[in-house]
């Protein structure tokens, strides 16, 4: 454990020397603004309010299971073998069509995510925003910008709808 939190820390202290990585923030001269947020969360939010990502997510699970019954259907002696077969493989295939629509999808989401964290870490002038999950131990939850990336996206979508109008 704390090897793990020696590894975490020694970057930090070496990125915060370097003169290069220091810009204005809310911070004391010479300390980084460091913030965090919880991108799962953020990336829960976004799919739960996108219609394309719920039907590609019902396209896929009805896609399994009907994949796993044509596997099954492949060891019943009654069953056509040849048929069995070919509808396992357009099968197959229909599910890497639905994995391609669902990786474009998920880049598109990861995308808005990635420009609302930009904007939000440009307005709390932030030197660094890093996930919960990836490295942050303990942060008091004033330092937490998940809510203001939601509402961000949620600025972002709302400009974005009245310009299609």
């Amino acid at each position: 454990m704390a090897k793990k939190i020696f590894l975490f820390i020694v970057p930090i202290l070496i990125i915060s020397s370097c003169s290069i990585f220091k810009q204005k923030s809310n911070a004391p001269e010479g300390q980084l603004n460091l913030r965090y947020m919880n991108l799962k969360t953020v990336y829960n939010f976004m799919l739960g309010r996108d219609r394309e990502a719920e039907e590609i997510k019902k396209m896929r699970e009805e896609t399994d299971k009907k994949i796993a019954m044509l596997e099954q259907a492949m060891f019943d002696p009654r069953a056509d073998r040849a048929k069995a077969v070919r509808d396992l493989e357009d099968g197959r295939k229909n599910l890497s069509e639905i994995k391609a629509k669902s990786n474009y999808h998920k880049n598109k989401i990861l995308n808005t995510i990635n420009r609302a964290v930009k904007n939000v870490a440009e307005k709390i002038e932030a030197d660094f925003i890093l996930n919960i999950g990836d490295g942050v131990i303990y942060s008091k939850k004033e330092y937490d910008v998940t809510e203001d990336v939601i509402k961000e996206l949620m600025r972002l979508e709302n400009r974005r709808a009245e310009v299609s109008r």
